[in-house]
């Protein structure tokens, strides 16, 4: 193998490596976007009062299992929902057609462990699952503050 070749084949090695990192950071950055965006605007129309609106953003099996009225009274009993101001999501996983996100809750005076699990209906992303209860996290080891 000539000079020129060896040349040619360690540029071409190098743009493939290159392009195999680009593609991985741009997964894990943009993995789960659409998902967390939908859990955010699910918990700011909580926040807001606007019961309506989060309710039209959850599954079928979430409205057979919780009328519209018992997720208002879920919300104002736990005044970190009815009074959110930020959410952090430390926890992302797709398995089984389920997409789980789990993280904090925060209000100005509390906090609290959060789950929101969704599935795909008729081609968009529904909240199947909301609970600020500790029990609910993942067991996951990657879960933590």
């Amino acid at each position: 193998m000539t000079k020129k070749q060896k040349s040619i084949l360690s540029i071409g090695a190098t743009v493939i490596i290159v392009a195999i990192v680009v593609f991985l950071v741009l997964n894990i950055i943009y993995f789960g976007a659409k998902e967390a965006n939908l859990a955010r605007t699910f918990v700011d129309r909580l926040a807001d009062a606007e019961y309506d609106e989060a309710y039209s953003l959850t599954s079928a099996a979430f409205k057979e299992n919780t009328s519209l009225q018992a997720l208002q009274e879920f919300v104002e009993y736990y005044a970190v929902v009815d009074n959110s101001e930020r959410v952090k999501f430390n926890y992302r996983n797709s398995e089984n057609g389920i997409y789980t996100l789990s993280g904090w809750l925060y209000s100005s005076e509390d906090r609290k462990p959060m789950t929101i699990e969704m599935l795909e209906e008729a081609g968009e992303w529904k909240i199947s699952f909301f609970s600020v209860d500790p029990i609910d996290l993942p067991s996951k080891p990657a879960f933590n503050e």
